[in-house]
C-alpha cells in the first residue's frame, strides 16, 4: 500500500481505501492471536523500517517506477 509523506505541507496522504485494507490486515493478525495495528502504528512501523536502512530503502520515484516495468 502506498503512503505519501508530503514534507512541504507536513502531511501524510493515504489511499482512499487505507482503513478498509488495514481492517483486513488486522483481521488476519487477530485471527493468528496478534495485536491489531492502529492506523498510525501501521504507518510508523513501515517508516521505522525504511528509515533504519536508507542505503537500501531510500528510493527515488523514477527508480521505483522503472523497476516495475
Amino acid at each position: 500500500m502506498r503512503i505519501t509523506i508530503d514534507t512541504d505541507k507536513d502531511i501524510i496522504i493515504v489511499p482512499d481505501n487505507y482503513f478498509e485494507k488495514l481492517a483486513t490486515v488486522n483481521k488476519t493478525i487477530e485471527a493468528a492471536g496478534g495485536t491489531a495495528y492502529t492506523p498510525q502504528s501501521y504507518i510508523q512501523k513501515s517508516f521505522d523500517m525504511a528509515i533504519s536502512d536508507t542505503d537500501n530503502r531510500l528510493k527515488r520515484k523514477s527508480d521505483v517506477t522503472a523497476s516495475r516495468k
